[in-house]
C-alpha cells in the first residue's frame, strides 16, 4: 500500500504515516545529519518503489536528555514475505561512542608519533620552528580552534609568551596585548601550574573562583584545558586549548602530555647541539688564532734555521781552510821526519785535525737537515755492494781487533732499490762505525730482508739489522743516544766522537719516511734495527764502468721521436727518461695507466713503455684500452715489470709488443727500442720530426709571447716553485678563453712540478716554448 510501520523491539506499532511524509519532515530531518538524511531516504525511496535489496548501514550522531552526544550505528534489513514481496524493514541501532572515540585516539596516537619522528629527522630546525609546530600539532591531535604555548621560569613565577595560535592572533582585539604573566596575577590559566597538572574547563561560561575574565577584545572561550610541561621534575612550559566541539577528556590531556614530552627533548637537543656548535666555532676560531701564530713561529725558527745554516756554512768554510792546511801540512812533515818522537807528535796533529773535520761535516749535515735544506738524490741502488764496500772500509779494525763480519742478504731482495746511496752510505757507515768501536771480541753482523709492500710487487718493506755483541747500552740511555750530542754517559771519555752520528742517522731516515729502533742489554750486544716502508724496486739498472752508452756510441741513438715512458714511481721514470732524452727522443711521462692511455691518444708517441703494476689503472687495463681504440691499436707497447712470467698469462702477454724485466739495463732496453724505432747515423740531441711539429701545432693554440719568453726562462734553471706559478697561469688562461688543451697542459705541467718530475717538466716547457 505504499505504508511504513515502524515498531519497536518488542514489535509494538510506533508510527505509521505515508512514506512521503516520514521521509521528509519527521524522524530523519531531526535525527541525521544532512548526508545521512539523504542516503537514509534513498534507501527509504527505493523501499516503497519496490527496487531496496541490500543491506544498509549508516552511523547518525544524537544528544541525550542529559546533553551528552553519542554515536549511533544503524544496521537496516528487509523483510520479506515468502512470496520474496517487501513487507518490512528491521532496523537495529548500535551505541558505538567508546569505539569511534578509541579509533580517534590511535589515529591520533600515530599522528603524534609521526610527528615527532619527522621532526627528528629534519635538518637545520630551529627551537622557534619546533615550537611553533609543536602548538599547530596540539590543535589538530585535540581539534582545538585555539591554543597557545608560555614558558615558565619556576624560580622567579614568571610567564613569557612563545605563541598564541594564529586563529587567536587573527581574531584578537586586544589594544595592548601582554607577553609577560606573574603566577600570582593569573586566573584560571595558571591553574595547571599551581596544582602541578593538568586544569580540564568543559563549561567556561559557568562559575569558578579562579576566574579572573579575559581582557576586552579577547577571543570568547567556551572550553578549556592545560597542562604543565615537565623537565625533570621542573616545570618549564605550559600549553593550552581550547573551544572543541565536545567536551576535552583525559585522552586530550594525554596527546598534550605525551606531544611536548617529546618536543622538550628535540627542543633540548637542538640547544645542546647549538651550544656544541658555538663551543666548536670558538674552537675553531682559537685554533686558527693558535695556528696563525705557529706558522708565524715556524717562519721565524724556519728564519733562524736559514741564518745558523749560512753563519754554519760560513765557519765550517773558515775553519777548512786552515785545517786542510794542518792535515796536509801534517802528512808533508810525516814523509820529511825520521826522529820518532817527532812521527809521534806529528800523527797527534794529523788525527787531531782528521777528527776536527769529521766533527765540523756532521754539524753542517745536522744543520742542514734542522733547516730543511737537506735534499735527497734517489737513483738505483744495489744495497748488496753498498755493505761490501762497507766491509771494506773497515776491514783494517776488523783485522785488527780480529771481529767477524756477516753480510746476510735475503734471497727476495730486489738487485736494485730506489734509494739516495750518498745518505744510506752515510747512516751504515754510523752504525757499523759504532759496532766496530764498541766491540772487543765477537762479531757483527748486518741482516737485510725485504717484504712485498702495500703497494704490490713495485715496492718492498725494507729491514736492515746491525747487531754486534758489544758492550750494550743500559735501558735509561736507550732513547737519549738518538739525541744530538748525547753519548753513554760512563763510554763516551774512553771512546771519544762527538755523538752526533745516531742523530744524523734517524733524521736521515726519517726523511726517507723510515724509522731506526735499538735492542740492547749491558755486556750482550746491541741490535740496531732500520724500517724503511714502501722502497721502489729500480726500474732501470745503473750503466756500468766500461759499459757503451749513447754519448760513446753514436750508431745507438734514434732518429728524432716521441716515447711514452709510464710509472708509479718518479725516479725510474726520471733514470728511463734521461737515458732515452741521451739517446735523441723525446720523452714525456705519466704516473699511471689512466694518464697514459689519455697522453697515447693526445701525443700520438711512437712507442710506450709501461709498468704493469701501477695505482688507479694498471699497465694491462690500460694496455687493453689502447688495442681497443683504432688511433692507439698499432702503438708498440714495451712491459716493465717486476713479475715472474708465469703470473702474466698468454692472454696479457699479446697485448704487449715485448717485455723487460726490473730492473733493466740500459743496453737492453736500447736494444729493445731498436725493434720499434728507426736509428739515425748522424743524429742530433733535440731535432723533432717535422710532422711531430706539425701535430703539436695543431693540438696547442697560440699563447701569448709572455708564456714562450716564461717557458724559455724556466728551461734554463728549472726552478719547481716557479714552475708550479707557471702552470697554475695556463690553467687559468686556458680556462678563461675556453682553452681545453691548454688548460688540461697546464694541469699536467703543475703535476710533474709536484712529483718533482724534471724531465715531465722540461718537456711540457719545450712544447710550451714552441
Amino acid at each position: 500500500e505504499g505504508r511504513i510501520t515502524l515498531v519497536n523491539r518488542k514489535g509494538a506499532q510506533v508510527l505509521g504515516r505515508a512514506a512521503a511524509d516520514l521521509i521528509g519532515k519527521n524522524w530523519f530531518e531531526t535525527c541525521l545529519p544532512e548526508g545521512e538524511r539523504r542516503e537514509t531516504s534513498q534507501f527509504f525511496g527505493a523501499l516503497v518503489s519496490g527496487g531496496a535489496d541490500a543491506v544498509e548501514c549508516h552511523e547518525c550522531s544524537i544528544v541525550t536528555a542529559t546533553g551528552e552526544q553519542r554515536t549511533i550505528a544503524w544496521h537496516n534489513n528487509l523483510l520479506r514475505d515468502e512470496k520474496g514481496m517487501v513487507i518490512g524493514i528491521l532496523s537495529a541501532g548500535e551505541d558505538i561512542t567508546e569505539r569511534k572515540e578509541a579509533e580517534e585516539f590511535v589515529k591520533a596516537e600515530k599522528l603524534r608519533q609521526n610527528i615527532l619522528l619527522t621532526l627528528n629527522q629534519l635538518p637545520d630546525l630551529t627551537v622557534e620552528y619546533v615550537m611553533d609546530y609543536a602548538l599547530d600539532t596540539a590543535q589538530v591531535l585535540t581539534k582545538s580552534a585555539v591554543g597557545y604555548l608560555y614558558y615558565y621560569d619556576e624560580e622567579r613565577r614568571l610567564f613569557t609568551l612563545h605563541s598564541w595560535s594564529k586563529e587567536v592572533m587573527q581574531s584578537c582585539h586586544i589594544d595592548e596585548k601582554q607577553t609577560v604573566y606573574e603566577l600570582a596575577k593569573t586566573g584560571l590559566w595558571g591553574e595547571a601550574i599551581r596544582r602541578r597538572q593538568p586544569i580540564i574547563t568543559n563549561d567556561y561560561a559557568a562559575e569558578n573562583p579562579w576566574k579572573k575574565g579575559v581582557p576586552h577584545g579577547h577571543v570568547e572561550l567556551q572550553r578549556h584545558l592545560n597542562a604543565p610541561v615537565f623537565d625533570g621534575g621542573k616545570i618549564v612550559a605550559v600549553i593550552g586549548v581550547a573551544n572543541k566541539e565536545r567536551p576535552y577528556d583525559e585522552g586530550d590531556v594525554r596527546h598534550l602530555q605525551l606531544l611536548m614530552d617529546g618536543v622538550w627533548k628535540i627542543k633540548k637537543r637542538l640547544e645542546m647541539e647549538g651550544q656544541v656548535r658555538r663551543l666548536n666555532e670558538d674552537l675553531e676560531r682559537k685554533v686558527e688564532e693558535r695556528t696563525r701564530e705557529v706558522k708565524r713561529a715556524n717562519e721565524e725558527l724556519a728564519q733562524a734555521n736559514r741564518a745558523k745554516s749560512r753563519f754554519l756554512a760560513n765557519i765550517s768554510h773558515e775553519i777548512r781552510t786552515p785545517l786542510n792546511a794542518v792535515i796536509g801540512y801534517s802528512e808533508l812533515l810525516s814523509g820529511m821526519s825520521t826522529g820518532e818522537k817527532e812521527q809521534e807528535y806529528i800523527e797527534s796533529i794529523s788525527l787531531a785535525g782528521r777528527n776536527l773535520l769529521r766533527l765540523i761535516n756532521d754539524i753542517l749535515d745536522l744543520s742542514k737537515i734542522e733547516a730543511g735544506m737537506m735534499t735527497l738524490q734517489y737513483g738505483a741502488v744495489n744495497l748488496a755492494a753498498l755493505l761490501h764496500e762497507i766491509e771494506q772500509i773497515f776491514s783494517f779494525q776488523l783485522r785488527e781487533k780480529k771481529l767477524s763480519f756477516t753480510i746476510a742478504a735475503d734471497r727476495l731482495l730486489p738487485q736494485y732499490l730506489v734509494l739516495d746511496e750518498a745518505r744510506m752510505r752515510q747512516v751504515l757507515l754510523n752504525l757499523v762505525g759504532n759496532a766496530v768501536k764498541f766491540t772487543e771480541q765477537g762479531y757483527i753482523k748486518v741482516t737485510v730482508t725485504s717484504g712485498t709492500a702495500t703497494g704490490g710487487y713495485s715496492k718492498v718493506d725494507l729491514t736492515i739489522v746491525v747487531e754486534d755483541s758489544g758492550i750494550g747500552i743500559p735501558p735509561e740511555e736507550q732513547n737519549d743516544i738518538f739525541e744530538a750530542f748525547r753519548q753513554q754517559m760512563d763510554q763516551s771519555p774512553r771512546y771519544g766522537g762527538t755523538g752526533l752520528g745516531l742523530s744524523i742517522s734517524k733524521k736521515l731516515l726519517e726523511m726517507m719516511h723510515g724509522s731506526i729502533g735499538v735492542e740492547s742489554a749491558v755486556n750482550n750486544g746491541s741490535r740496531f734495527i732500520i724500517r724503511l716502508p714502501g722502497v721502489a724496486v729500480a726500474s732501470i739498472a745503473p750503466a756500468r764502468k766500461g759499459v757503451c752508452t749513447p754519448e760513446a756510441a753514436e750508431q745507438r741513438l734514434f732518429s728524432p721521436n716521441t716515447v711514452l715512458v709510464v710509472d708509479d714511481i718518479p725516479s725510474n721514470r726520471d733514470m728511463i727518461a734521461a737515458l732515452l732524452d741521451e739517446a735523441g727522443l723525446t720523452v714525456i711521462v705519466a704516473q699511471n695507466g689512466q694518464t697514459a692511455v689519455e697522453l697515447a691518444v693526445e701525443q700520438h708517441p711512437a712507442c710506450i713503455i709501461m709498468d704493469v703494476l701501477m695505482p688507479i689503472l694498471d699497465g694491462v687495463s690500460a694496455a687493453k684500452i689502447l688495442k681497443q681504440n683504432p688511433q692507439t691499436a698499432s702503438l708498440p707497447i714495451i712491459a716493465l715489470t717486476t713479475m715472474p712470467a708465469n703470473d702474466i698469462t698468454n692472454e696479457e702477454l699479446g697485448l704487449f709488443s715485448g717485455r723487460l724485466s726490473k730492473p733493466v739495463t740500459s743496453h737492453d732496453l736500447l736494444e729493445e727500442l731498436k725493434k720499434y724505432l728507426p736509428r739515425l747515423q748522424d743524429a742530433r740531441k733535440g731535432i723533432v720530426d717535422a710532422s711531430d711539429v706539425s701535430r703539436r701545432e695543431k693540438s696547442l693554440p697560440a699563447l701569448p709571447e709572455a708564456f714562450d719568453r716564461k717557458a724559455h726562462e724556466l728551461l734554463g734553471a728549472v726552478k719547481m716553485d716557479d714552475v708550479r706559478t707557471f702552470a697554475q697561469e695556463v690553467i687559468v688562461f686556458g680556462s678563461s678563453n675556453h682553452l681545453p688543451a691548454v688548460q688540461s697542459i697546464g694541469k699536467e705541467l703543475a703535476e710533474h712540478a709536484d712529483h718533482f718530475d724534471i724531465m715531465g717538466v722540461k718537456s711540457i716547457l719545450r712544447k710550451l716554448a714552441g
